[in-house]
């Protein structure tokens, strides 16, 4: 398959000669109503997501949205610096200011992707949105980070969990189900950061709230800026 960031202008050419007047005045209308629909999608997720967030422990939607704020707002000295707002690697929150995605799908790209980013824009400051889960696979990323002074700031949403292993058990219908009993399928907090730190040889902190998040954050960013 070819990259439609290329082809859909080529195909969007060829058939906007092909469509009569009448065809294009009923395809704005179309776009309009779909734009408006996503608009108030958009509206009732906001809401929903300022809804939870007081709420503990902290709830993905909430997070995501706090985390997206944050980095829409830019802080003075990143504007000061670079004049432009944080990049974003992730797979989630639409208000986030700019988010990257693979050309294909791919799990566990969570961390090397940021490091990606930090090299491809040193300039920027980069969050990378990470889950626990994923994070296992590729959490020697820390360490060439560290290593190598790539300034980008981690965050891994940890629900002790690897979720979507339980899902596809659930979805299987058989023992672990029916007794809701995932073996081995937990992970610890405490566990995380200690692999944090292990690989990483700096601080890593536990945030419980969404302020401590967008706190600590900011504390990274401030010092990623002197890497």
């Amino acid at each position: 398959m070819g990259d439609p960031k290329a082809t859909l202008p080529e195909i969007t050419a060829v058939v906007r000669e092909r469509m009569s007047s009448g065809a294009r005045g009923a395809a704005r209308e179309r776009l309009q109503a779909a734009s408006e629909a996503s608009r108030v999608d958009r509206e009732n997720l906001v809401g929903k997501a300022r809804a939870l967030a007081a709420q503990t422990p902290i709830q993905p939607l909430a997070l995501l949205h706090a985390v997206g704020e944050y980095c829409r707002r830019t802080p003075w000295w990143w504007r000061r610096r670079c004049r432009r707002r944080p990049a974003s690697a992730s797979s989630s929150a639409a208000t986030i200011a700019e988010l990257f995605r693979p050309a294909r799908r791919r799990h566990r790209l969570g961390l090397p992707a940021a490091i990606g980013v930090k090299l491809a824009l040193p300039d920027r400051p980069v969050v990378g949105l990470i889950g626990d889960g994923s994070a296992m696979y590729t959490c020697q990323t820390l360490w060439t980070a560290a290593h190598y002074h790539i300034g980008a700031v981690f965050v891994i949403l940890n629900n002790k969990s690897y979720r979507i292993l339980k899902q596809r058990l659930y979805a299987m219908r058989g023992h672990a189900e029916q007794a809701d009993t995932y073996v081995a399928w937990s992970s610890s907090t405490r566990r995380s950061i200690r692999l944090a730190l292990a690989f990483a040889r700096r601080a890593a902190e536990r945030a419980k709230t969404l302020h401590e998040t967008t706190d600590l954050i900011a504390q990274g960013l401030k010092a990623t800026a002197r890497c």
